[in-house]
């Protein structure tokens, strides 16, 4: 437990010097109380001690002033369902066909898994963080966690063959990630702690879900997405297809981003 205002446990100070003034008071009243009595009458007088339960409205009292004195601090306690609703970042990974592209080296996809390391390098501990990766579809690869080694390792490493490019679908798929993470928020509450950090090569060309769509959706749940963008314009990349039954290998224009963006989340 702490105190939000801790200096004002000094006024604790003041329940022994009451329960002191108290004793005082009480010695005092004894000695005027003889002091006004005859001396012929004392015989008279039957002395015992005073009743325990004489002691109980003081005894109150003081326990009163304690507990006051002690609010007064404003005592505070964190629960570990704090912890719990810690923020959430979704590394969303493109591994389409074209991250398997030589013009940034080593692979487009080898170079994004490089550029998450230094982020999570700079990265708080406090946040946790997931990793989702899109081709034609979106897949989660590692649930929010706090485990940094157990995310670098599951970072990919390979593209997809003939795999499409479904941002849409992708950036769906990890703001849900978020939002079931978050759990259940409080009342009248919109805000969802977490971001997505998407990093891809290209524009949408499978899926269902449109960007346009998905940003919509990620701003109705206050869910900031930001992007690193990889590759060159001009690339090429050379994937697998049938033809007439045989397979062959053929180049495709692999279109990239034209220079690379850095990204700043913002979760507080």
């Amino acid at each position: 437990m702490t105190f939000a205002e801790p200096h004002l446990l000094f006024g604790l100070l003041a329940v022994p010097l009451a329960a002191f003034a108290y004793w005082v008071l009480e010695r005092r009243r004894a000695r005027r109380s003889a002091a006004w009595s005859r001396q012929a009458m004392l015989p008279n007088i039957v002395l015992r001690s005073p009743r325990r339960l004489g002691y109980v409205p003081a005894s109150l009292l003081l326990v009163g002033l304690t507990l006051l004195l002690v609010g007064f601090a404003r005592p505070e306690q964190v629960l570990g369902s704090v912890r719990q609703s810690a923020a959430t970042v979704v590394l969303t990974f493109d591994v389409s066909g074209s991250m398997a592209t030589h013009d940034v080296r080593p692979t487009r996809i080898r170079a994004a898994r490089h550029l998450a390391i230094q982020f999570l390098d700079e990265l708080p501990s406090k946040y946790r963080v997931a990793v989702v990766t899109f081709a034609n579809n979106p897949r989660l690869v590692v649930a929010p966690t706090l485990d940094r080694k157990s995310v670098i390792a599951k970072l990919p490493t390979a593209a997809t063959p003939r795999g499409g490019t479904a941002i849409g679908d992708a950036i769906g798929y990890a703001v849900a990630v978020i939002v079931a993470a978050a759990g259940q928020t409080g009342p009248g509450s919109l805000y969802r702690p977490g971001a997505v950090l998407l990093l891809s090569d290209g524009g949408q060309n499978a899926g269902g879900t449109t960007p346009e769509e998905a940003a919509v959706s990620a701003l109705v749940d206050y869910i900031p997405v930001d992007a690193i963008a990889i590759g060159t314009p001009k690339a090429t990349v050379t994937q697998p297809v049938k033809v007439g039954g045989q397979g062959k290998q053929m180049r495709f224009l692999a279109v990239g981003a034209t220079e690379n963006i850095g990204v700043t989340i913002d979760l507080e």
